[in-house]
C-alpha cells in the first residue's frame, strides 16, 4: 500500500463517561492512553477525524 492510500488522521480525541461525566483521555504522541485506575462501569467514546472521513467507536469498560 502506498503513502497515498493510507488515511491521514487529522484529529481525535478519546473520553471515558462515569454517569452522565464526560473526562477527556490524554493520548500520547503514539495515539495511546491509559485507563482511569478507579473501579466503576464506563463507556469509552474514541473520535476519529481523517481525510478518508470520521468514525467513531464507543464501548464498555468496567473496571474492577
Amino acid at each position: 500500500m502506498s503513502s497515498k492510500d493510507q488515511a491521514a488522521l487529522f484529529s481525535n480525541g478519546a473520553f471515558i463517561w462515569l454517569g452522565n461525566e464526560r473526562l477527556q483521555l490524554v493520548m500520547d504522541e503514539d495515539q495511546s492512553f491509559s485507563f482511569p485506575k478507579g473501579t466503576g462501569s464506563y463507556v469509552l467514546e474514541v473520535d476519529l477525524q481523517t481525510n478518508r472521513g470520521s468514525a467513531q467507536y464507543v464501548g464498555n469498560i468496567v473496571i474492577q
